[in-house]
């Protein structure tokens, strides 16, 4: 008795999540808001506050509260991972007690080591766990005995943490990866106990023997132990290119930096605290493309190329390359797949312009780029010949942007729609159906271009013959979609691949195909393909005829599809306009021979139909200085915001293009003196819907004539690569000004160091401070190399530049960055 078994090849789809940026928005004069208190207000530069000036506090005298380097830094790094604190620094070497116990300390001081570089990671897993920022009311400071070692810390009993810890941490100790546990202990309980957060209000430690109790009143919190979060993974990172492509992959994170590695190469990460988020970026080669990232797992996530990736198990992720086979054209050079689209087609014939390769399109996937004439049809009409694609409408007079779309085993294809950003990893599974991935969980798109839906079918290993006949069906809801427009994609069996016209099937009626298997077997395979245009049931047929007859064979273990292979089938179909939320529903059935009918799962879409709101926040009517700060904000209904573009007018001339597809909500426009400026936004979702365009000024300022870029400048700083021969690295630190001015005379006047991991003291080599470092413009960049000794016993350490420079009136301002660098 013949026995063929349904399978299929199971397709994931990844996601391409929209990169998450934190942008740390900058308030005036410089109040930077890791150093601003939630009950003080600023904590920055010098603050007098009063003292106990005895034991027993019968007066108070002024003390002076002046942030040092390492409290500033570390409030920074909390800041970025979420975590504030509530109340400005104890002044250095002072108790807490002293200041009615109205501070908290994070960083190192006299008397205080600070938080540990582990307490800080561990911080930022338990941030993540909780999805809020979180509050910390107690840190490392002098006299908090329990705090002293630097891996305690106290945290506000807010609802979203209480609701966290209850359903997390309702024992002593709790996972947040395989081998790290976390012990909670409740200040005034017992370790284990649920606490009585509500009702909290006990004493300090000691209180009873000191005459002012009222220094010694506890407030509700939970203390938290971070002591045993030492453990530590290793992730590996490979580049590797397919046949000649070439690229490189490098990840850091507020942590941490890595060597880049180059295809052919690998990089390990050998002290890496579980937990702790790595963010990680592939770049192509001159002649490649990339193709795609593996090793991800859950909670990971990619955009392009960019990928997020948490340290919880020792493993491997790899970034693939492919070569790009057409070069340049069209005036582009480089990139591409196999050259340009065709030129696209205006109302007066073939537009006059060129295509030109942009690698930095869709978070550096590239794209083609017209610039010309504005063609009919958005970006052409017609994509590139080779790889995944799609429009955007944003940029020049349309592009062509690079998508992954990794070809599952041997169809050689993409999704009828080019792919929309899909990433097809093969396995195992029984039958599946993909469709097209949309924005986030929901699976948002937008109502203009097609749905697209491919369904995997397998003859399983365990099977005892092949498959005669199969026969998918594919039951769509004329509500929700124009069952005129479905179109046929690539239907695949073995290793053969079927391309219908690209027509509609209305128009098209019943597609019919002979496929010849001789002489490997002595079998001819129909596949006919028909809609049901009323019903709006979608129907194809396998069916294994005699050559000999052109009639289904009746040799009872002949079959086009052998054990232990598979086939496929897509289409594409146009949703109906409908509002947003909207959801489309849709899911096949196989059946093989005689077996029973298996339903494929359920693939499910949400319609985002509602184009994004943006505007650009009114400026001043004059600018004293000709580099200002435009900053601009939007919103969305569904599928959330992907970016805006932001227009310019010079002098009341036409708008054109200043900022394409950035995520940022404000950034530095380098005017000219005498000259008046416009501006309008406008903001695209994660489905593609585009805000419609203005050409109307939604902020409008004018350069005064004697104007320079003389706003107040902000030197900022990060380790851009580093190499290491014996104890010897050489360190390069990327200098940048983000703030509104120009920056002269800049100076490094002092270099310090702090290990953080392991033993041993790093020094600068060279060269000798102070370094002369020169002006920087507003937006620009310079690099500074530093020669480092750093013993081989050090795991990991912080670098503190201190120095000076000054604006274009003269004025001195002084500056400390700091950046964490494994060796």
């Amino acid at each position: 008795m013949r026995e063929p078994r349904i399978g299929a090849r199971l397709c994931f789809i990844l996601d391409l999540l929209g990169a998450y940026a934190l942008l740390a928005v900058i308030p005036a004069f410089g109040q930077e808001p890791w150093l601003t208190s939630t009950v003080q207000g600023y904590c920055g530069g010098s603050r007098t506050v009063n003292v106990c000036g005895d034991a027993d506090c019968t007066f108070f005298q002024p003390q002076t509260i002046t942030i040092t380097s390492d409290e500033a830094n570390t409030r920074q790094r909390l800041y970025n991972i979420g975590v504030d604190v509530n109340k400005c620094p104890c002044p250095d070497g002072v108790p807490y007690t002293r200041v009615q116990n109205n501070c908290t300390s994070v960083g190192s001081g006299t008397g205080t080591i600070g938080l540990t570089d582990a307490t800080i990671q561990a911080l930022a897993a338990l941030q993540r766990l909780n999805g809020d920022r979180i509050t910390l009311t107690g840190g490392s400071e002098l006299g908090h005995q329990l705090h002293r070692n630097g891996t305690n810390v106290d945290i506000s009993p807010s609802s979203v943490f209480v609701s966290t810890m209850l359903d997390n941490f309702a024992s002593t100790s709790v996972s947040l990866g395989p081998d790290s546990s976390l012990p909670v202990i409740y200040y005034g309980q017992s370790p284990g106990q649920l606490p009585n957060y509500t009702n909290e209000n006990v004493p300090y430690q000691g209180c009873p023997t000191r005459n002012h109790s009222e220094l010694c009143v506890g407030t509700p919190h939970w203390h938290m132990n971070f002591s045993s979060t030492t453990n530590t993974d290793s992730v590996t990172f490979v580049a590797t290119g397919n046949s000649t492509a070439t690229g490189s992959v490098s990840a850091g994170d507020i942590d941490s930096v890595f060597t880049p590695c180059s295809a052919g190469s690998s990089c390990k990460v050998a002290v890496l605290p579980i937990g702790i988020r790595i963010n990680a970026q592939a770049s192509a080669g001159p002649d490649s493309l990339f193709s795609g990232w593996s090793g991800l797992i859950a909670p990971d996530s990619a955009n392009g190329t960019t990928a997020t990736i948490y340290a919880y198990s020792n493993r491997t992720i790899t970034a693939t390359f492919d070569p790009n086979s057409g070069g340049g054209g069209g005036g582009g050079g480089g990139g591409g797949g196999s050259g340009p689209p065709p030129t696209p087609q205006c109302s007066y014939g073939p537009c006059s312009g060129h295509w030109v390769w942009d690698p930095t399109l869709n978070g550096g996937m590239g794209g083609w780029v017209w610039v010309g004439d504005r063609p009919q049809s958005p970006c052409g009409g017609t994509p590139p010949p080779n790889g995944c694609w799609h429009c955007d409408q944003t940029v020049g007079s349309g592009a062509w942007v690079h998508d992954i779309c990794l070809p599952c085993r041997q169809f050689g294809s993409c999704p009828p729609d080019g792919g929309g950003g899909v990433e097809i990893i093969t396995s195992g599974d029984p039958n599946d159906k993909v469709g097209s991935p949309g924005a986030g969980t929901p699976r948002y798109v937008s109502s203009t271009p097609p749905l697209s839906y491919s369904i995997y079918f397998d003859n399983e290993p365990t099977a005892t013959a092949a498959a005669q006949r199969v026969v998918v069906r594919d039951q769509l809801n004329p509500s929700f979609v124009d069952l005129s427009t479905v179109i046929l994609g690539q239907i695949s069996f073995v290793n053969k691949v079927i391309t219908p016209p690209a027509v509609p099937l209305s128009i098209a009626g019943i597609y019919s195909k002979d496929v010849d298997l001789r002489p490997s077997t002595n079998l001819i395979v129909r596949v006919t393909a028909a809609l049901d245009a009323t019903t709006g049931l979608l129907t194809w047929v396998y069916t294994s005829l005699d050559p000999a007859t052109m009639q289904p064979t009746t040799d009872p273990i002949a079959g086009f599809l052998p054990v232990g292979t598979e086939g496929s089938v897509s289409f594409s179909v146009v949703p109906k306009m409908a509002s947003t939320g909207t959801q489309i529903i849709n899911k096949a059935t196989i059946v093989f021979d005689v077996n029973p009918p298996i339903d494929t799962p359920v693939w499910a879409n949400t319609l985002d139909t509602t184009a994004p709101v943006s505007r650009v926040a009114v400026l001043s009517a004059t600018q004293n200085t000709s580099c200002f700060k435009p900053a601009w904000s939007g919103s969305d209904v569904g599928s959330g915001l992907q970016g805006f573009s932001i227009f310019v007018s010079d002098n009341g001339g036409a708008y054109a293009s200043w900022l394409t597809g950035t995520t940022a909500t404000s950034g530095v426009f380098n005017g000219q003196p005498g000259h008046s400026y416009s501006f309008y936004s406008r903001a695209v979702d994660l489905a593609g819907n585009l805000e419609p365009a203005k050409g109307v000024a939604e902020a409008t300022t004018a350069v005064s004539p004697t104007a320079s870029c003389n706003g107040r400048p902000s030197v900022s700083g990060a380790v851009s690569n580093k190499s290491s021969s014996g104890a010897t690295m050489t360190l390069g630190l990327q200098l940048a000004n983000s703030g509104v001015g120009d920056a002269q005379n800049v100076k490094i006047n002092q270099i310090t160091f702090r290990t953080i991991s392991g033993t041993g003291t790093v020094a600068l080599a060279g060269p000798v401070v102070p370094i002369t470092v020169g002006s920087l413009a507003a937006g620009g960049s310079t690099l500074v190399t530093l020669t480092l000794n750093v013993p081989s016993t050090v795991k990991q350490f912080s670098i503190t530049e201190s120095g000076t420079l000054q604006d274009v009136a003269g004025t001195s301002y002084s500056f400390s960055i700091a950046q964490t660098v494994i060796p």
